[in-house]
């Protein structure tokens, strides 16, 4: 502060708690950053789904059906995501979220502790969810309208630490026959191969007269959304 000759006769300073900021700004970062992860994994799925389900033995209409029912799968998996702000989502609110496509709320018994689901693995059950109900929806309980699906999971220690499970277990009624999970074709490549691999899992599955099981066990911090640490 200058008098009338110019000379300092004081000084002022004005000092700001700018720590919020720059925490927003360090969060939008890592947000951008997920995203274009997220974006370009999801280009990789949908192109393996063009793909796969091109060696479905299908009609070119079902093939589209199905082609925008799976985009529809992972859209609604992105979607359960970016609403908890990319964080943890409740793996129950999932798997109602994906069999409600196929109406399947009368036939299905879920059953779990709640659990916060990491992205990663939001992302992947979702398809595996997803592929199982479509399969029922062509040959299965879906398809008949009759027989139960439970779909149950569970936490449990093990000699190598926490595990998770995660079962289909489908039972057809009065109109039981053999039935089994899909043995080709994109939903084949996803319940055998991608979910497993993605989240460090083994899958075992079984047959036979009007029941088909697929059963998903894997490292619990995989599956588990562990909590952020602020720097």
């Amino acid at each position: 502060i200058r008098n009338a000759k110019g000379r300092i006769i004081g000084a002022s300073k004005v000092a700001r708690d700018i720590t919020a900021t720059k925490d927003r700004e360090r969060r939008i970062r890592l947000l951008l950053r997920e995203v274009n992860h997220r974006v370009k994994n999801h280009y990789a799925i949908i192109l393996s789904m063009i793909r796969q389900s091109r060696s479905e033995d299908t009609e070119p209409a079902v093939f589209q059906k199905d082609l925008e029912n799976r985009i529809w799968a992972l859209s609604a998996s992105h979607d359960l995501i970016a609403s908890a702000d990319w964080q943890a989502t409740d793996l129950r609110g999932l798997v109602e979220k994906q069999i409600a496509a196929f109406h399947a709320e009368a036939f299905c018994r879920i059953s779990g502790p709640g659990i916060a689901l990491a992205p990663a693995a939001i992302e992947n059950l979702g398809m595996a969810i997803h592929e199982l109900a479509l399969h029922s929806s062509k040959g299965g309980v879906l398809r008949m309208g009759d027989g139960t699906i439970s779909i149950t999971w569970a936490l449990a220690t093990s000699p190598a630490g926490l595990a998770f499970s995660m079962i289909w277990d489908e039972h057809l009624g009065s109109k039981g026959r053999d039935y089994q999970l899909p043995h080709s074709g994109f939903g084949a490549v996803v319940l055998k191969r991608t979910v497993p691999q993605a989240l460090n899992a083994k899958v075992e599955s079984a047959h036979g007269d009007g029941f088909a099981r697929w059963r998903l066990v894997g490292p619990a911090e995989r599956f588990l959304e562990v909590p952020r640490v602020s720097l």
